[in-house]
């Protein structure tokens, strides 16, 4: 079956939406340098392009939450995708694991529950600094997070005493959206870049850094691991490093070594490698963390993915209900899943037929079944029609969200009397 343009488009937004799975998350830097330039950041550690001396735990580009990298998890209409740092857009991985996140959604998926920056501090070791903590900060620590949209101010009341103590800060900016600031070079892998066009604003095809270009980023993140320890940088050995660029193509190597490797070092293998016999032993490991990013790899089989949407880790099922590669029959039976989060992402999922969205919808009584059933870009026109008849709150504010949602529709809700509901119209259009 061919797909439209349009139902591309969708696809494309839908999949921009989640961009943290687990501990790994794709975030993505907007920059006036060239991708030769901005790749020295990473391969040589040279940051003089930005006025720094280096990046150093705590130091580098930007500095209103501290000095660092500043990032976002998603695509949204805000500064980085309107090209407001620069035309070029970098696609980045970066591990999540040591961050001090401010934003509830996003600690849950990396810490497996919403707890306040205490309890992570505590979670990653780092007992000692929270004990450093004067009187104020300390009573911010245990604020509870906050939902997207108000967890900067939390952010900020922390930044000075958080800033090159931990690898990074989540939050979501008033300017900027959902941020990632990162303090810790080590933890970040290169990805790819693409260039806003100047005139239209359009978004250009994504080009991939190749494994040879990027080589001493990989050999530097198989060796950093997931601890968040600001002094590691003072203290890297070079013989430390594994060349898993080599292993990652040499499957005789790969089982030799395949006994000593980190989960750490293994995920990294998951992340980069082509070799279909390697993502097929990888896929059996022991981590989870390993398998999910088997799943989230490119060059995975369709039979390795279909099999993983049965694996026990609901983090796994998440990640294979998001996927749009996987046949619509296992999307479906994810939808059934009896993990919520898994879910709620096959609900999403524009793989799902617009005739079980319309009988999901029609017979289900669970106010969330129906909230991620709504917001499925697949969703036929009828049902938004049947919900703005129906004038109730929350299935409006569902579908207000939906990137299918109709122009018209969202034009005649700026007038609605609800202002959350017209506020999120005027989102929508921009």
């Amino acid at each position: 079956m061919q797909i439209t343009e349009s139902q591309l488009r969708q696809q494309i937004r839908f999949l921009l939406k989640e961009e943290v799975y687990g501990t790994i998350a794709t975030v993505y830097h907007g920059s006036t340098q060239s991708p030769k330039e901005f790749l020295k950041i990473f391969e040589t550690g040279d940051l003089s392009s930005y006025k720094s001396t280096g990046w150093e735990p705590g130091q580098g580009v930007g500095s209103s939450y501290g000095h660092g990298m500043y990032s976002v998890w998603m695509k949204t209409n805000h500064q980085t995708f309107r090209g407001e740092y620069g035309n070029w857009i970098y696609k980045l991985k970066v591990n999540l694991y040591g961050f001090i996140i401010f934003d509830e959604d996003i600690c849950k998926k990396v810490y497996g529950k919403s707890i306040t920056p205490l309890e992570q501090l505590n979670l990653i070791g780092k007992k000692d600094v929270a004990k450093t903590a004067k009187k104020e900060d300390a009573l911010n620590l245990t604020n509870p997070l906050k939902k997207s949209t108000r967890s900067a101010g939390e952010a900020d009341k922390l930044s000075n005493f958080l800033r090159g103590r931990v690898n990074g800060l989540v939050f979501f900016g008033n300017n900027d959206g959902p941020v990632v600031l990162i303090y810790d070079p080590d933890i970040v892998t290169p990805m790819a870049w693409t260039k806003l066009d100047e005139y239209t604003g359009e978004i250009g095809p994504w080009t991939p850094w190749n494994s040879s270009e990027i080589k001493k980023s990989l050999k530097r993140a198989s060796y950093s691991g997931t601890q968040a320890d600001a002094e590691r940088l003072q203290t890297k050995k070079k013989n430390d490093f594994l060349d898993l660029e080599k292993i990652s193509t040499n499957e005789k190597m790969f089982e030799k070594m395949y006994s000593v490797l980190s989960t750490h070092q293994k995920t990294i293998l998951a992340q980069i490698t082509q070799n279909v016999k390697i993502l097929t032993k990888l896929s059996f490991d022991s981590s989870h963390y390993v398998r999910m990013n088997v799943v989230e790899n490119e060059n995975t089989p369709l039979e390795i993915l279909i099999r993983l949407s049965d694996d026990d880790h609901d983090q796994i099922r998440h990640h294979i209900a998001s996927s749009t590669k996987i046949p619509k029959e296992i999307i479906e039976k994810l939808a059934n899943d009896p993990d919520n989060f898994v879910k709620d992402r096959a609900l999403q999922n524009p793989s799902i037929s617009p005739e079980t969205l319309v009988r999901i919808f029609k017979t289900s009584r669970d106010d969330t079944v129906r909230f991620y059933v709504l917001k499925n870009p697949s969703l036929p026109s009828e049902i938004f029609e049947k919900v703005i008849k129906s004038g109730d709150i929350h299935d409006i504010g569902a579908i207000v969200d939906n990137p299918s949602c109709p122009k018209e529709i969202l034009e005649n809700l700026l007038n609605h009397p609800n202002g959350n509901i017209r506020y999120n119209a005027q989102r929508a259009l921009e």
